[in-house]
């Protein structure tokens, strides 16, 4: 509730998430997708490591107009955090950092951790996640992910022995 009540009044959102999933984005579904057909800029980082990550998600959120990253590294836990910026040019921007993945559970009913920081009270930590962010935001380990261009791709590694028994026992 904290989180569909935060994205309305920004200006600008920053998610930094391990696990999108399509049943988190339906928790958030309306205020999102009002934020990106108001042309407010949404960014967001995630990872195919465990393949928790959904592609409907992910399809979901560059349908309506967000700017998404993958890191497709499934080897490492490299992408862990959890922790969304909410940018306001009031000077009063917020941001949360805790456990919850963008999952429904996460939201709604599952034992979380979170902290809300704010500008005014919190600017050096919001200061970190804006460098930490576009520094991720920049790197090459996350990739642009366009639904064209990436979904097998993005669904393989997602799902890497999907389709393994389909001629029978290994």
């Amino acid at each position: 509730h904290a989180l569909a009540h935060e994205i309305p009044s920004a200006d600008s959102i920053d998610l930094l998430c391990a696990f999108v999933r399509w049943h988190g984005i339906r928790v958030l579904e309306d205020q999102l997708r009002a934020h990106c057909l108001a042309g407010r800029p949404l960014r967001v980082i995630t990872t195919v490591y465990t393949g928790s990550t959904e592609r409907k998600a992910l399809d979901w959120l560059v349908a309506i107009g967000a700017q998404v990253k993958v890191s497709y590294d499934t080897q490492s836990t490299r992408l862990h955090a959890k922790a969304w910026m909410f940018r306001r040019a009031t000077g009063y921007s917020t941001a949360y950092i805790g456990s919850s993945n963008l999952s429904k559970s996460a939201l709604l009913d599952g034992v979380e951790w979170n902290v809300r920081l704010s500008e005014v009270t919190s600017p050096d930590i919001l200061e970190k996640f804006d460098a930490t962010f576009n520094s991720y935001w920049q790197s090459p380990e996350y990739e642009p992910y366009d639904p064209a261009r990436d979904g097998d791709r993005l669904a393989n590694a997602l799902a890497p022995t999907a389709g393994a028994h389909e001629d029978g026992p290994l």
